[in-house]
């Protein structure tokens, strides 16, 4: 694959080029099993500046619509996303070279521009989108269509993010609403990082608080987590024979479901559980002998 990225600024050549090149694998997944999306449909990638951004410096990219057109805009200057970014993974995660490698190699925009161009083409859930289980589908399908360097540095973030919730997430007693919580407190976050008249956007992290960069921080190691959840399913799906295409298109097919993942968190507390009892079976305990 073409490697045009660059660490804090995007042309448009180099955003319609990433365009130009996933555009036929996402209208391939999309259209496995029926045609959906047609070969007209024009995907168009706009680089907008900071102050013009959707929430400021704090979101790459997002998209206007799914006309027959679709724009996706971006920022052309990311260097304060990037920033908080690193600081939010050196606080939640522990592989400090790795993180600092993948947002210094464009791979982090590139994520973000062509996950957006398979989110534009796929028919969205008929309820609540999550930004963290929903669009992971879309996160899982822009890395693994990275340069092989890139999208392993991205598949080692995701599973290390994973480890780092995964208490979190095998413990909450309302995950649908620890999720939404997570969601919402980081979104209230990047309203606020709507730049005001006269501000400059280098100010926006200086004048954020400690616990606005945790809720961004915490928003950003969740959406992490839920791309490793999906990545690991992958994995299992590969050990069966699926091809990598195969797999992806259906789960295009199934995202859709508002209940998207909570059976792969099941899964990963159901892990715990039966590692659990191995554990207390290794030192000669068991439920029956704890409750003599």
């Amino acid at each position: 694959m073409l490697d045009h990225g660059c660490a804090s600024d995007l042309d448009d050549v180099v955003a319609a080029n990433w365009v130009r090149e996933v555009a036929p694998l996402a209208r391939r997944l999309v259209n496995w099993r029926a045609p959906i999306v047609g070969a007209d449909l024009d995907v168009q990638a706009v680089g907008v500046g900071e102050r013009d951004g959707l929430y400021g410096p704090l979101m790459l990219t997002w998209f206007q619509d799914r006309t027959a057109e679709p724009k996706i805009f971006y920022l052309k200057e990311h260097a304060i996303y990037l920033q908080l970014a690193s600081r939010c993974f050196d606080y939640f995660l522990d592989c400090a070279e790795t993180c600092r490698l993948a947002l210094s190699d464009g791979s982090r925009m590139r994520i973000a521009v062509t996950n957006d161009v398979l989110q534009v083409m796929t028919p969205t859930p008929p309820g609540a989108y999550s930004m963290i289980r929903h669009h992971a589908l879309m996160f899982l399908a822009a890395t693994l269509w990275l340069p092989k360097e890139q999208r392993q540095r991205w598949l080692h973030i995701y599973g290390r993010s994973l480890a780092a919730v995964r208490q979190e997430l095998v413990t909450a007693s309302d995950l649908s609403a620890l999720l939404r919580d997570v969601e919402s407190r980081a979104f209230a976050v990047f309203r606020a990082a709507r730049l005001p008249p006269g501000e400059v956007p280098d100010e926006l992290l200086g004048r954020m608080t400690g616990q606005e960069i945790r809720d961004v921080g915490e928003y950003m190691i969740y959406c992490n987590a839920a791309v490793g959840l999906l990545a690991a399913r992958l994995d299992r799906a590969r050990a069966r024979g699926w091809s990598e295409d195969a797999w992806l298109a259906r789960e295009v097919e199934e995202y859709r479901s508002d209940y998207y993942l909570y059976d792969d968190i099941d899964n990963l507390r159901s892990v715990d559980d039966r590692e659990t009892e191995r554990s207390r079976q290794a030192r000669g305990e068991s439920d029956t002998e704890g409750n003599r």
